[in-house]
C-alpha cells in the first residue's frame, strides 16, 4: 500500500463521522446564507420605499409599499425564527452513559447516532428555511415593484 493510501485509510465509522460533520457545516452555512439574503432583500426594498416616501406627498402606492415593507420585515423575522439547526447533544449522551453503564464502544456508537440524528433532523429545518425565504423574497420583490411604480408615476 502506498503512503498516500495508508494515510487516507479510515474506517467506515470515521468516514461517516466526517461526513456528518461536513453535512452539519453545510446546513449551518445554508441557513446563515438564507438569513443574510432575507435581510439584504428587505433592506433594498426598504431603501426603495424610503425613496418613494420622500418624493412628493405620500399617496396610495406609497402607503401600499410601506405596508408591504412591514410584511417583508415580518418575513425576515420568519426566516430567523425557523432557524432551528440542531447540534448533537453530547452532554445528554454522556449523562446517559453514567446511568446506563455503557462501555466506551457503546458510548462512541451513541455519540455517532446523536450526530446522525441531528443531521437528519436538520434536513427538514433547511427545507423550511428555504420555503420561508422564498416567500420573503417574493414579498421584498413585490414591495420594491410597488415602490418603484410609485416613483415612476
Amino acid at each position: 500500500m502506498s503512503p498516500y493510501h495508508a494515510a487516507m485509510a479510515q474506517t467506515a465509522e470515521e468516514w461517516l463521522e466526517g461526513q456528518a460533520d461536513r453535512a452539519l457545516a453545510r446546513q449551518r452555512a445554508q441557513v446563515d446564507t438564507a438569513k443574510l439574503l432575507a435581510t439584504f432583500a428587505a433592506g433594498i426594498a426598504g431603501a426603495l420605499v424610503a425613496t418613494a416616501l420622500q418624493v412628493g406627498v405620500p399617496e396610495g402606492l406609497d402607503w401600499a409599499a410601506a405596508w408591504l415593507l412591514l410584511v417583508t420585515f415580518a418575513g425576515v423575522l420568519g426566516v430567523i425564527a425557523v432557524d432551528r439547526v440542531a447540534e448533537a447533544d453530547h452532554d445528554k449522551v454522556l449523562g446517559l452513559q453514567v446511568l446506563r453503564g455503557w462501555s466506551q464502544e457503546d458510548l462512541l456508537v451513541e455519540l455517532r447516532v446523536a450526530e446522525l440524528k441531528a443531521v437528519y433532523s436538520n434536513d427538514e429545518v433547511v427545507r423550511l428555511v428555504r420555503s420561508v425565504l422564498a416567500v420573503e423574497l417574493l414579498l421584498a420583490l413585490a414591495t420594491g415593484i410597488v415602490a418603484a411604480t410609485s416613483l415612476l408615476t
